[in-house]
């Protein structure tokens, strides 16, 4: 396992069960090593499991900054278009929302692997949706109109199943990669102009907007703050 710091948090990875890997991404031990972190925008949802219980956290477009906890947290991240088939509500319902897992779960025995194994053994997925996901996290520029070409539905079509099956619309979903992509990137004295192509952003100028509009700042002091968190 490897751990790496950014954004205040220290994170470590733990392998995924093969018979996971339909509906969990990664998974990860989560340490404060500061007094504050910084969560990105994430157009997946996780499961964060502390001491204090377990917790869905649904889809979000907005920055999170928040205090530190003492003690480790573990993220399930999941594959985004599966969390339907995983809790039993239409991802939507769980956008910008962190609910109980107990509430999403009841009377449902065993620990969180053998409950996760036993959903994705018998989940049925909105495949395409996820496919979606996984093309525009490999291509946050993708043109929403080519990605319904690609997928053989209308517009409207893919609008309405990735929503149901995601949680943001395509575009969201798009522009919280894009976003992520930046971050990952983001250093004090960055070639910006650089970083906004390699993200998907049409240009710098985009970038700044989409960062203004978002994150609240412009990257190159939003890369100042995450300098002092990692």
């Amino acid at each position: 396992m490897t751990a790496a710091a950014a954004c205040g948090l220290e994170e470590t990875a733990i392998a995924v069960a093969p018979g996971l890997r339909d509906v969990v991404s990664s998974i990860a031990r989560l340490v404060a090593i500061g007094p504050r972190y910084i969560s990105p925008p994430r157009g997946s949802m996780q499961i964060l499991v502390r001491a204090d219980g377990a917790y869905v956290v649904g889809p979000h477009l907005r920055v999170l900054r928040k205090d530190a906890q003492r003690g480790s947290v573990m993220a399930v991240r999941i594959v985004a278009g599966t969390a339907p088939a995983l809790f039993g509500v239409a991802a939507s319902e769980l956008t910008d929302r962190v609910v109980s897992l107990a509430e999403l779960w009841r009377d449902s025995p065993g620990t969180l692997e053998a409950q996760l194994a036993a959903r994705a053994h018998d989940a049925r997925f909105d495949r395409a949706m996820v496919h979606a996901a996984v093309l525009l996290d490999a291509s946050p520029g993708l043109p929403i109109e080519r990605l319904a070409r690609e997928l053989a539905i209308s517009a409207r079509q893919l609008r309405r199943r990735f929503v149901a099956a995601v949680g943001l619309s395509p575009k969201r979903y798009a522009r919280a990669a894009r976003i992520r992509r930046a971050i990952a990137q983001a250093r004090p004295h960055a070639r910006w102009a650089e970083v906004a192509v390699a993200s998907g952003f049409y240009d710098q100028a985009h970038m700044i907007a989409e960062f203004r509009d978002v994150v609240g700042a412009t990257p190159e002091v939003f890369a100042a703050e995450l300098s002092v968190q990692r």
